[in-house]
């Protein structure tokens, strides 16, 4: 047996193991964990059953890059961190917990397994000191953070963070476990005063102040052992509890973010289109399992929902709410009736109280998917503006789960608004959502002397025109315009003459079977030419192409018409005159920008004009949809505003001449709302390819 006097000898400072606590409390401890622990490990094993119960997905390729996510996202939390007060209140959670429970397992290889079995005292010396000033700081840190957190909640009652009381139990467990820990500490040192009691930063200043109170011994020792008591039995509770609470997000968040999809970000999972009897998702069960384990990784932040066009335009959809209910309907049981009610609220369009019924396994849920979980109008509000998925932290696909409930509707119901029916139908039988007619998809590069591919010509670049462009006369200027620069420069280009819709209306509004039809289409005919890059002008087209298409085979080279002429005009190909004496600011295009990273290019080229640029509040990875996306641009979703007014409200807040656009489709939705308020000669909308084309040399 080990000699405790010869490990420890007097004036060494040593983690004294149990003190003032009887055996029979001891045990009760060992035992309590005990119980504590196989009851999580049983509750482990229920929340990896609710997830298997979706359908089959691989996401074990590409460990390392997964490793960097869970590193970059999970431990450093640097999405987290890009609000400062929130950042650094959930990192102080965080690093706290995380210290903390270092601290446990350190003192519990001390206690059971070193000292009993090896006769060597870990926590002694230096180190045990040290040890000491961590856990104290990292104590009151976490006290200190759980606080703000409990005020922002339920004292400020931040909009985006609701008030279900789940909250109030996790937070206040965990504020309470924290802080009992501390008072253990402080009545320990008050009893014995051991010289090096200083190091104890926290526990000694509350010793202290007992001290100063006049507390006796004998109260002291009680007081000790009934906190003692209390506290473990609350981490037994804590660790019980665990997968029925909240706080598993401490498990699911990093397991989340580890099976992150890896895929472009603007690129959607493809589904197989032939010899299935239901397309999409139409029951809890047709989702993913890593699907499944989004819903259960949600930690109900609210950031999601903060910087939703659709939401801030008063429709139907809160990302957050959407997969709130999910998680509900998976069976995850982190939210009462009451608190499911107003979750099904959505943003002030209630359907009541949502049918529940007990399910095979028991648990009572709402009844179907569609209709008494998530409506309709939810799913059609959205622009796949993918806002929600570059702010959570967690990194929940929530584009990708509407769509996939578009997906059933669409497919499967034939439930789609009937502007967005009357698009699909267009494209399926002429090529462009308009329905105008093919013959007239090039008419107005008639007079322009442009050449189109051609067997055994090769090209440098080909210009992929696009539907909007193609049809709507106000943006075949952009066209015009497009050509105009790259005939002054010099580029070997041509047209693609059997150019149809790259079918991104028709998967982001649910036909996954249409828009594979346009794409092999397409595919198809590109692959009987030579050319070294697609350019596009549209940004929807630009990210199917380049980030869809090779799941069907399409391996090309594509550029957006930024990147082109920002290059012609950096190598001196493109000459500009008559410096631009206007205020312009520039709207990022969801589907340019926070889809595919291409920021600079179009502000590159504007600058190069001399006039002066202006940036909106919310710009590049922050920017604000115009509305356009996801099939909006032919759907009437009600709202109480519309987006593309809330845009051009924040840019007029700048003075602006100009609003520039790199996309038909803002283009399109900026105007709109130009005319609508009547200030279109106020202030210009253009795409910043008119703006060089009319200075050129």
């Amino acid at each position: 047996m080990h000699d405790l006097e010869i490990l420890c000898p007097p004036g060494m400072p040593c983690r004294p193991n149990f003190w003032n606590v009887p055996e029979w409390a001891q045990i009760g401890l060992y035992m309590t964990l005990a119980l504590a622990t196989l009851i999580l490990i049983l509750g482990l094993l229920w929340r990896i059953r609710l997830w298997r119960r979706g359908q089959g997905e691989f996401r074990l390729d590409h460990l390392p890059e997964r490793l960097r996510l869970l590193f970059t996202y999970g431990f450093r939390q640097d999405r987290i961190n890009r609000q400062p007060y929130s950042g650094l209140m959930h990192a102080s959670i965080f690093w706290g917990f995380a210290t903390l429970l270092i601290g446990t397992i350190l003192a519990t290889i001390d206690a059971d397994i070193a000292l009993p079995l090896m006769e060597f005292k870990l926590l002694k010396g230096w180190f045990y000191l040290g040890y000491k000033v961590v856990l104290d700081l990292a104590g009151l840190f976490f006290v200190v953070a759980l606080g703000l957190a409990l005020y922002r909640r339920y004292g400020a009652r931040f909009p985006r963070l609701g008030s279900e009381r789940a909250f109030a139990y996790s937070l206040g467990l965990l504020f309470t476990i924290n802080l009992s820990g501390l008072l253990i500490e402080s009545f320990r040192l008050a009893v014995m005063r051991p010289e090096w009691a200083a190091y104890s930063v926290v526990g000694n200043t509350l010793a202290g102040l007992w001290t100063g109170l006049g507390a006796t011994e004998p109260i002291l020792r009680a007081l000790h052992l009934t906190t003692w008591m209390t506290h473990f039995g609350l981490v037994a509770v804590f660790i019980a509890a665990l997968p029925a609470t909240n706080l598993f997000h401490i498990v699911t968040s990093p397991l989340n973010i580890f099976f992150a999809d890896l895929r472009p970000r603007g690129a959607l999972r493809p589904i197989p289109v032939e010899d299935v009897e239901s397309f999409g998702a139409g029951k809890m069960e047709d989702f993913t399992w890593k699907q499944r384990l989004g819903f259960d990784a949600c930690t109900y932040c609210g950031r999601c929902q903060s910087v939703c066009p659709a939401m801030a335009s008063g429709a139907a959809l809160s990302p957050k709410n959407v997969i709130v209910k999910l998680g509900f309907a998976m069976g995850i049981p982190t939210l009462n009736q009451a608190d499911m009610a107003l979750a099904s609220a959505g943003n002030g369009h209630s359907n009541g109280h949502a049918p529940l019924q007990v399910q095979a396994d028991g648990y009572v849920r709402p009844a179907q998917l569609h209709g008494d979980v998530i409506q309709p109008d939810e799913l059609w509000a959205c622009t796949t503006c993918a806002a929600c998925i570059y702010e959570c932290p967690v990194f929940i696909e929530i584009v990708d789960d509407i769509v996939d409930m578009r997906r059933y509707l669409t497919m499967s119901e034939g439930a789609i608004p009937s502007g967005g029916a009357s698009a699909l139908t267009m494209i399926e039988r002429t090529g462009n959502p308009w329905g105008y007619p093919l013959a007239e998809r090039h008419a107005w590069a008639a007079d322009l002397g442009v050449e189109f591919l051609q067997p055994g010509k090769p090209v440098d670049l080909v210009f992929w025109v696009g539907c909007s462009m193609a049809y709507d006369a106000r943006n075949q200027k952009i066209a015009r315009s497009i050509v105009k620069i790259l005939q002054q420069a010099g580029v070997s280009f041509a047209l693609f003459s059997e150019e149809r819709c790259n079918g991104d209306p028709a998967r982001r509004l649910g036909n996954e079977y249409l828009y594979q039809a346009q794409a092999k289409q397409n595919i198809e005919g590109l692959q009987q030419y030579q050319f070294k890059r697609i350019m596009t002008g549209c940004p929807h087209c630009f990210n199917t192409i380049k980030n869809e298409y090779p799941q069907f085979g399409g391996d090309f080279e594509v550029v957006h018409h930024s990147q082109v002429i920002s290059d012609l005009i950096a190598s001196g190909k493109v000459k500009l005159a008559q410096p631009l004496n206007k205020t312009v600011t520039f709207h990022d295009s969801c589907y340019l920008g926070r889809y595919n990273n291409v920021y600079e290019a179009p502000r590159e080229a504007l600058a190069a004009t001399g006039a002066r640029m202006v940036e909106m509040p919310r710009n590049r990875e922050k920017g604000f949809c115009c509305g356009g996306g996801g099939g909006q641009i032919w759907m009437e979703v009600p709202q109480a505003q519309r987006i593309n007014h809330l845009r051009l409200d924040e840019a007029l807040t700048l003075n602006p001449d100009v609003v520039s656009t790199a996309c038909p489709y803002c283009m399109t939705m900026m105007e709109d709302a130009t005319k609508t308020k009547g200030i279109e000669e106020q202030v210009q909308v253009r795409d910043f390819a008119e703006v060089i084309a009319d200075r050129l040399g």
